[in-house]
């Protein structure tokens, strides 16, 4: 599988969002996109799944041109996790029983095969625990993990996450960030999400694509676009890449990156 977007860009009502947005996703790899609130990141995402259209370039599936393609031949193989937000009266079961609706249509009637892929699901996100629940009683952490565990249960080639970690304690960040990065190794599942935090690109990301306003979009390894002199151009911040490790007992240390105050 390879998602691609070629020399995309986007305007409302004529005004340049954003342009020359390029880069390629394959089985197993982790594209970060970043940039500040309000450039346009889930405009993005939007776009790459057909949305909204794009101004100029668009969005490929295995090179097909995904405006395409069959809406469910799509979404057989993309998955789209939102944010987090007002967590509806389900049980998690039959919630994450939904991300199976692709298969069975819209009159159709859940299988046995369909009830053991959501409980699959669930057991690789680690929340098969709460099957019974409803989604009110969960945690907003808990609560993102059954939004990736619906988005599982279609078995899809790549994860779209739109900002998973936003909204999250620092613990459940960090948890949403290591499945992340189990399910691209372990599983082969493309993952793009969207961030504004520069140490979650650093730390499981194999590109990234920081994304400007009205400016051409810059692609790269993780390792070589987010830099210094990347990161102040994008935040209109002075920033300082330090050594400042996060440590917890259960998690791995990741690296943080000090925004220092004032303008550039």
């Amino acid at each position: 599988m390879e998602l691609s977007v070629r020399t995309g860009s986007f305007a409302y009502n004529h005004s340049l969002l954003w342009e020359d947005v390029s880069f390629d996703v394959k089985d197993g790899e982790i594209l970060a996109i970043m940039g500040p609130n309000g450039v346009g990141k889930t405009t993005l995402l939007r776009c790459i799944m057909n949305l909204l259209p794009f101004k100029t370039g668009g969005a490929y599936l295995d090179k097909q041109p995904v405006k395409e393609l069959p809406l469910r031949e799509f979404w057989q193989k993309i998955a789209y996790v939102p944010q987090a937000k007002k967590a509806p009266s389900f049980t998690v079961k039959d919630f994450v029983l939904m991300g199976r609706n692709v298969y069975i249509g819209s009159f159709g009637k859940p299988s046995k095969l369909d009830e053991q892929k959501a409980l699959e699901a669930m057991k690789v996100v680690g929340v098969a625990d709460l099957a019974h629940k409803t989604c009110q009683e969960l945690s907003g952490g808990q609560f993102q993990m059954i939004l990736v565990a619906r988005a599982l249960c279609a078995e899809p080639k790549c994860l779209i996450l739109d900002e998973p970690e936003s909204n999250l304690d620092f613990r459940n960040q960090l948890l949403v960030l290591q499945l992340m990065e189990r399910l691209a190794k372990e599983h082969q599942i493309a993952c793009i999400f969207n961030t504004h935090y520069p140490e979650h690109s650093l730390k499981i990301a194999d590109k990234t694509v920081l994304v400007y306003k009205n400016e051409p979009a810059v692609t790269g390894k993780t390792k070589e676009v987010v830099n210094k002199e990347n990161l102040e151009r994008l935040f209109k911040v002075k920033v300082d890449i330090a050594e400042q490790p996060y440590e917890d007992s259960y998690y791995q240390t990741i690296m943080a990156l000090e925004l220092l105050k004032g303008e550039n």
